[in-house]
């Protein structure tokens, strides 16, 4: 389970996370959008992209304080978030995120 702190450490970065990860995510659809093709298929590949990326956690994710870490591990496995964002948070948080990415 999460420390108190480390709770709120997480509350306060989640929405910076997201929202970086989401102009990341409108930087790809943009190149989508400038392509050389037709506009039939930059938009069918631009609506299959969108579909996939709602599922990820970097666009989707419920507050929880019991699956929090279970979060942070997957922000981190798909790239939302990097090593260097884990400093915020307790050396045991840390080494509990790395253990279950070792598993």
């Amino acid at each position: 389970m999460i420390s108190k702190e480390d709770w709120k450490v997480y509350q306060t970065h989640i929405v910076d996370w997201q929202e970086n990860y989401m102009e990341h995510l409108l930087d790809e659809y943009s190149s989508i959008i400038k392509e050389k093709s037709y506009p039939s298929k930059r938009f069918w590949r631009l609506i299959s992209k969108i579909n996939k990326d709602k599922m990820y956690p970097g666009v989707r994710v419920t507050l929880s304080k019991k699956d929090a870490i279970d979060q942070i591990v997957s922000l981190l496995l798909e790239e939302v978030i990097t090593n260097d964002d884990l400093k915020v948070f307790s050396s045991e948080l840390q080494l509990e995120v790395k253990n279950r990415i070792r598993k």
